[in-house]
Protein backbone atom coordinates (compact mmCIF):
# COMPACT_ATOMS: atom_id res chain seq x y z
CA UNK A 1 0.00 0.00 0.00
CA UNK A 2 1.26 3.45 -0.92
CA UNK A 3 0.64 6.61 1.06
CA UNK A 4 0.88 9.88 -0.88
CA UNK A 5 -0.19 13.38 0.04
CA UNK A 6 -0.28 16.73 -1.74
CA UNK A 7 -0.99 19.95 0.14
CA UNK A 8 -1.91 23.00 -1.94
CA UNK A 9 -2.12 26.65 -1.01
CA UNK A 10 -2.16 29.86 -3.08
CA UNK A 11 1.58 29.88 -3.72
CA UNK A 12 2.90 26.31 -3.52
CA UNK A 13 2.29 22.57 -3.47
CA UNK A 14 4.00 20.20 -1.03
CA UNK A 15 4.27 16.53 -2.08
CA UNK A 16 5.10 13.56 0.15
CA UNK A 17 5.14 9.78 -0.31
CA UNK A 18 6.17 6.79 1.77
CA UNK A 19 9.23 4.78 0.73
CA UNK A 20 8.18 1.15 1.22
CA UNK A 21 7.34 -1.45 -1.42
CA UNK A 22 5.95 -4.89 -0.60
CA UNK A 23 6.41 -7.80 -3.01
CA UNK A 24 3.13 -9.69 -3.24
CA UNK A 25 3.31 -13.27 -2.06
CA UNK A 26 6.59 -12.82 -0.20
CA UNK A 27 5.62 -10.17 2.33
CA UNK A 28 9.13 -8.66 2.00
CA UNK A 29 9.38 -4.88 2.22
CA UNK A 30 11.98 -2.91 0.23
CA UNK A 31 12.85 0.81 0.24
CA UNK A 32 12.00 2.60 -3.04
CA UNK A 33 11.64 6.13 -4.38
CA UNK A 34 8.08 7.17 -5.25
CA UNK A 35 8.53 10.93 -5.60
CA UNK A 36 10.52 12.45 -8.47
CA UNK A 37 11.28 15.84 -10.01
CA UNK A 38 10.19 15.74 -13.65
CA UNK A 39 12.62 18.56 -14.42
CA UNK A 40 15.67 19.89 -12.63
CA UNK A 41 14.88 23.38 -13.91
CA UNK A 42 11.08 23.64 -13.52
CA UNK A 43 8.91 22.85 -10.47
CA UNK A 44 7.03 19.73 -11.59
CA UNK A 45 6.85 16.65 -9.38
CA UNK A 46 5.73 13.09 -10.12
CA UNK A 47 4.46 10.55 -7.58
CA UNK A 48 4.27 6.83 -8.37
CA UNK A 49 1.72 4.52 -6.79
CA UNK A 50 0.40 1.03 -7.53
CA UNK A 51 2.47 -0.52 -10.32
CA UNK A 52 6.09 0.69 -10.50
CA UNK A 53 6.44 -0.49 -14.12
CA UNK A 54 4.93 0.50 -17.46
CA UNK A 55 5.12 -2.18 -20.18
CA UNK A 56 7.91 -3.90 -18.23
CA UNK A 57 10.01 -0.72 -17.85
CA UNK A 58 10.41 0.85 -14.40
CA UNK A 59 8.55 4.17 -14.23
CA UNK A 60 11.56 5.65 -12.42
CA UNK A 61 13.71 4.97 -15.51
CA UNK A 62 11.12 6.55 -17.82
CA UNK A 63 10.93 9.69 -15.67
CA UNK A 64 14.72 10.03 -15.49
CA UNK A 65 15.11 9.50 -19.26
CA UNK A 66 12.48 12.19 -19.92
CA UNK A 67 14.22 14.57 -17.50
CA UNK A 68 17.48 14.16 -19.44
CA UNK A 69 15.70 14.55 -22.79
CA UNK A 70 13.96 17.85 -21.96
CA UNK A 71 17.00 19.41 -20.26
CA UNK A 72 16.29 23.11 -19.72
CA UNK A 73 13.52 23.27 -22.33
CA UNK A 74 10.29 24.74 -20.96
CA UNK A 75 6.70 24.17 -22.03
CA UNK A 76 3.69 26.44 -21.59
CA UNK A 77 1.42 23.65 -20.29
CA UNK A 78 1.65 20.33 -18.50
CA UNK A 79 -0.76 17.44 -19.16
Amino acid sequence: MTAEIAILNKSAVALAADSAMTIQGTGKIYPVDKLFALSKHHPIGVMICDNAEFMGVPREAIIKMYRVQIGQMSKSTCE
